[in-house]
């Protein structure tokens, strides 16, 4: 039997110990927040955590780089993948660590959702010149992290949600708050900021499916580059998000980001070649 709104609203409330970041994701992020960061910084970082330093070995001797010799150290990586990449891959794989679990949610298909958002976020930002892809990068591939979190604490509701999404064609957001009382916008950013992350990242989690309530102004182009990412993925139908209600392109967003319908062919041909990129970074997200 689903719990009532008045009970689940309250559990939601109540709940204390929230999932917690590792340091080492707490200070990857802080880097991607400074400007000032240097690769010198990251390698540090990285080389003492040894399931992060095998995933970016693994990722730049894989066979999308194609190097004719093996790639022996995270200092050669680095020069070799650039600073961004392998803070990007640090930062997945630690997010994938924390929210990994069993639950009714195809884990497999959602962070397949979830690169290919990261990536288009990261072409779309490059294509207008937002002064920072890395940012757009990671703020798309933690877009939907609070849809972990609530296969986890809450799998029934939550399973009630994507299926009366999927049977109704209603979207997620509406079905999350008929039975919850919340959507996943409002818990992400729960979530995020008892993580304490950047309000950069913040925006883009609570505000992706409702820019009219986004509470960060500076950030309205951000949050518009990881909707648009979101609803084109959708379109392609590029692994699943459990949203199956209807998508559309908003005109509000294209105008905000000053894109005409005419450039969205380019923006995908382009996220097409990434994805040969993303395919790789996915592997060693799912394993």
């Amino acid at each position: 039997m689903t719990m009532s709104m008045d009970v689940i609203k309250r559990k939601i409330e109540k709940i204390d110990q929230l999932p917690t970041l590792p340091i080492i994701i707490t200070e990857l992020l802080s880097l991607l927040d400074n400007p000032k960061s240097t690769p010198r910084d990251i390698n540090e970082l990285i080389k003492n955590d040894q399931a992060l330093t095998s995933k970016t070995l693994r990722l730049v001797n894989s066979s999308y780089y194609g190097f004719p010799r093996r790639i022996a150290t995270v200092t050669e990586s680095i020069v070799i993948l650039g600073f961004d990449t392998v803070r990007n891959l640090a930062v997945s794989a630690g997010m994938v660590k924390v929210l990994k679990g069993k639950g009714h949610f195809d884990k497999e298909k959602f962070w397949h959702h979830t690169v290919a958002v990261a990536f288009l976020s990261k072409v779309i930002a490059d294509f207008i010149k937002y002064p920072n892809s890395e940012v757009a990068f990671v703020s798309g591939l933690l877009h939907d992290i609070s849809k972990v979190f609530l296969d986890l604490y809450f799998p029934n509701e939550f399973k009630e949600a994507v299926e009366k999404s999927k049977e109704t064609g209603m979207s997620l957001v509406e079905a999350e708050i008929e039975i919850l009382g919340y959507d996943h916008g409002a818990i992400g950013k729960r979530l995020a900021d008892s993580w304490n992350l950047p309000k950069s990242i913040v925006a883009p989690i609570a505000y992706h499916h409702d820019l009219e309530k986004n509470i960060y102004p500076e950030y309205e182009n951000l949050v518009a580059i990881i909707s648009l990412a979101d609803t084109l993925v959708r379109l392609k139908k590029v692994g699943e998000s459990g949203n199956y209600g209807k998508t559309i392109v908003s005109l509000k967003i294209m105008k905000i980001l000053k894109l005409s319908k005419e450039q969205i062919p380019q923006i995908l041909k382009e996220f097409d070649k990434e994805m040969i990129k993303g395919s790789a970074f996915l592997e060693l997200l799912n394993d």
